[in-house]
């Protein structure tokens, strides 16, 4: 499966792409983290993994509609930080696409090119929500 979707106990989730992943694969993980309201409200902060991707077949219009999820998503419950990691060229600029069109008061987000930056800003905004 390309797209592994694990929970953490501080409420965040960890989506880990794996191998060739396709647009429609993360559009049916975001529906699956916010299909129940109440469970969406609790989630505090997602990271998206996709240093083991070795192909993304993503369109314009995949971009599209994973922001306005995440958009939704972020209104809904009021605030979400997203961390994104990619060290591949093309990953990062489908990222900043995505990035841009998700941009709003609620959400929160930044990409980085490893794991152990993506959970030390994750841990630091926070720290900042929480004062």
């Amino acid at each position: 499966m390309p797209v592994l979707l694990s929970y953490r106990d501080d409420g965040g989730v960890l989506i880990k792409g794996v191998g060739k992943l396709r647009g429609y694969e993360l559009i049916q993980c975001n529906e699956e983290i916010y299909a129940d309201e109440k469970l969406t409200q609790q989630v505090n902060y997602q990271i998206c993994d996709f240093l083991e991707v070795e192909e993304l077949i993503v369109s314009a219009g995949d971009i599209h509609q994973l922001a306005g999820q995440d958009k939704s998503a972020s209104l809904s419950s009021g605030s979400l930080i997203i961390a994104i990691v990619a060290k591949e060229s093309y990953h990062y600029g489908l990222s900043r696409m995505w990035q841009a069109l998700s941009e709003n008061e609620g959400l929160v987000s930044a990409i980085f090119s490893t794991m152990d930056e993506a959970e030390r800003w994750i841990a630091e905004s926070q720290a900042r929500e929480a004062s």
